[in-house]
Formats: C-alpha cells, sequence, structure tokens
C-alpha cells in the first residue's frame, strides 16, 4: 500500500469537526476523488464524487447512518478522520480514471472494493485450434493468434453477436462433435441437414476457414464483405435454379443486419479499438480577459491504453490536435493494465446516458476533423 498519499492528489486538509465552514469553504463544488485518512495516515475511504464539498459534508458533518444489514449504527468518520485528500476532476470520464488508478494505488490487493465496475464481456476467436470458435470471455487473451473484440454492454448481447454470425455464415453449432468422426455422425445439425457437415467432409475445411476470416472481418470492420459473400452465393445458388438455397442465403442477408444494432456500435477487434473522448473541464482564468474561459479534457484509447492529454480551451485547439494525430500515428504497446482501460471505455460507452463527446478515431480523417463545431454542439 502506498502511503504517501500526497503524491496521489493535489489537496489536503486537516480535519476538525470544530472547524466545519473553514474546512467546507476549502473544497471544491466540482466533481473528484476525495479520499478519508485516520491519524496514523491509514486508509479510511476512497469516494467518488459528483460535489467534492458535498460529499465531505455529508460524510463528516451529516448524521450517522445505519447500516441496512444490522441495523447497527455505522462508524462516524468524523470521529477517526484525520486528513481529507482530494483531487477535483470536473468530468465523469476523468474522476472515474483516477478513481481506477487510485484504487489500485491504496488497495493494490483489492482496488474493486473502493471501485467496482460491470465485468467485460469479449468475444474471443483463436484462429490456432484446428476449428476456430467464436466464444465469450471476461479477459482479454494475449497470445498471438487470438482475436479479441469488444466492447458489448452486456454478456446477453455478446451472445447474440456469436448467434447472428453462426446463422448468417452458418459456422459450426456443436463444437463438442466436430473433432470426433463418431460424435460427428451423430450430430442433431447434421442429421437434420441444417449445415454442410464440414466435420465429416475433409473437402470443405480450407473453406471453412476462409469463412471464419469473412465472419470476423464482416463483424469486426466492414459489414459489406459479409454482404457481398452471401449475395454472390444467391447468384450461384439461383444461376443453378437451386431456389430453395438461394432464399435461405436471401434470409441469412437480412439477419446480417442485426450486427448493426447501438449494442455493436462500438465493437471491433480490441487490437483496433481507437476511440478520442472530450468533455468539460475547468473554468480557467486567462490573463488579459474578465471571464474565465471553459477549458476542456481530452483522453485518447489506442492499444489498449488510455492517454490524458493537456486541457485546452476553443484558442489552444490546435495543441491537442496535434497531440491527438501524434498518438495515433505511433505505435504503442499494450499497457500493463489493459484489462482495466478495457473495462472503463466499455462502461461508459455502454452507458445509456454519458457526458461528452466519443468519436471513432480507428479510421479518421484529421483534416476533416473539426473539433472545434464538435465543441460547439457539447455547448449546445
Amino acid at each position: 500500500m502506498n502511503s504517501d498519499f500526497e503524491t496521489l492528489f493535489t489537496n489536503c486538509v486537516e480535519f476538525s469537526r470544530n472547524s466545519q465552514n473553514t474546512i467546507l469553504t476549502l473544497l471544491p463544488t466540482s466533481k473528484g476523488v476525495s479520499f478519508f485518512v485516520d491519524i496514523d495516515n491509514n486508509p479510511i475511504q476512497l469516494l467518488l464524487c459528483n460535489s467534492i464539498r458535498s460529499t465531505v459534508k455529508a460524510k463528516l458533518f451529516g448524521q450517522p447512518q445505519q447500516d441496512s444489514r444490522s441495523g447497527t449504527r455505522k462508524i462516524e468518520l468524523s470521529k477517526i478522520t484525520s486528513k481529507i485528500y482530494f483531487t477535483a476532476c470536473y468530468n465523469n470520464f476523468r474522476t472515474y480514471l483516477y478513481m481506477q488508478r487510485l484504487a489500485r494505488e491504496i488497495y493494490p490487493k483489492n482496488p474493486s472494493q473502493a471501485i467496482e465496475l460491470a465485468k467485460l464481456n469479449i468475444v474471443t476467436v483463436d484462429l490456432r485450434n484446428k476449428w476456430p470458435a467464436f466464444k465469450i470471455a471476461q479477459n482479454i487473451k494475449t497470445k498471438a493468434g487470438i482475436v479479441n473484440i469488444a466492447p458489448f454492454p452486456s454478456r446477453k448481447a455478446a451472445n447474440m453477436y456469436i448467434e447472428t454470425l453462426i446463422e448468417v455464415f452458418d459456422l459450426c453449432r456443436n463444437y463438442s462433435a466436430i473433432n470426433s468422426l463418431e460424435k460427428a455422425k451423430s450430430c442433431p445439425y447434421l442429421q437434420m441437414k441444417s449445415c454442410d457437415g464440414v466435420c465429416i467432409n475433409s473437402d470443405l475445411y480450407q473453406d471453412y476457414i476462409n469463412l471464419i476470416h469473412i465472419a470476423i472481418e464482416t463483424a469486426t470492420r466492414d459489414r459489406e464483405v459479409g454482404n457481398k459473400y452471401l449475395i454472390e452465393k444467391m447468384r450461384i445458388s439461383a444461376e443453378s435454379l437451386d431456389f430453395e438455397s438461394a432464399n435461405k442465403f436471401k434470409q441469412r442477408q437480412e439477419k446480417l443486419s442485426l450486427l448493426n444494432r447501438s449494442d455493436y456500435k462500438w465493437t471491433k477487434k480490441i487490437s483496433e479499438l481507437e476511440l478520442i473522448h472530450i468533455d468539460r473541464s475547468a473554468k480557467i482564468k486567462i490573463e488579459g480577459k474578465r471571464k474565465k474561459l471553459q477549458s476542456y479534457s481530452c483522453f485518447y484509447f489506442k492499444e489498449q491504453q488510455i492517454f490524458e492529454l493537456k486541457d485546452f480551451t476553443i484558442d489552444s485547439i490546435d495543441s491537442v490536435l496535434e497531440s491527438i494525430q501524434e498518438i495515433h500515428g505511433n505505435r504503442h504497446q499494450a499497457g500493463e493494465n489493459s484489462q482495466e482501460s478495457l473495462q472503463l471505455i466499455s462502461y461508459f460507452l455502454n452507458r445509456s446516458k454519458t457526458s461528452g463527446i466519443w468519436i471513432d478515431a480507428s479510421d479518421i480523417d484529421f483534416s476533416n476533423l473539426d473539433l472545434a463545431e464538435m465543441i460547439e454542439t457539447l455547448e449546445a
């Protein structure tokens, strides 16, 4: 545990219950993170705050609360608190990002006791296997040859994603039997003739592997890849007067549209997921100007890392654009805490209401990126 808390927070105030007004005036009303310690600098509580001042006031100067389970009164924080550390963050994403980082430093053995986000749902495909399959995982698979696909708002959405790909591309539904010829012969899907039987026909194997790659490309980069594949299959079937097969491919083409649901708006290969997030930050005093100017924060997610750029104003927008282009143009190693970073990104992308602007930067034309215009919509 890191006990040098001064290096983790921007401010600190000594606590005394008899100096409520003095303490509260030293605390900002902005979003941020607060942290209570005792007289020996031992951690008491780390908190997310919509308003640092209001949170501290409620925790230290409010009425003692009861534990909803036991019915007993909770320990009064005001009796054991000696100092309050805090950092103003000004927007939701920075607050959660700092909370995540602080929890890792202060509670290295169990950071989730301070902040716990929904578990990740990742769709993986292990191309090293003889028969690659789409499966759900909760951890990023880092070995070469494994494709990781995210984010998804829920396990249900990830399952539907896989089921859609299986139906559209007629992939195996019974991988428990595919590696055994005897089991494959008794597979109900094979007996009902609802698949091509690649497990018993080695001549179809390479076509099946190619189909897996088409499915991955369709699901993570370009829907038109799968659409063109199905159209070609319809054409071949129609020319052969196999109108029943042509109709099946047409139905699969219609099924493909399910991948255009809002649940999959941000879904990509994790290695290709690249995002820009901009939100309001502090209002700052500029020399020579009477009114404070609104500043903005900018975060860039790439290679499973979150890069925090320097806050900027409309007047200094060119500098942040240069920083964005530099990150975009360079390769970066996946960060040590890539799992946590993706978890935080996924949490914000899949909230029903989220603040600020989110931009898909994986395939962006920076010559047409007008941040000033986007910020105008943010302020509208």
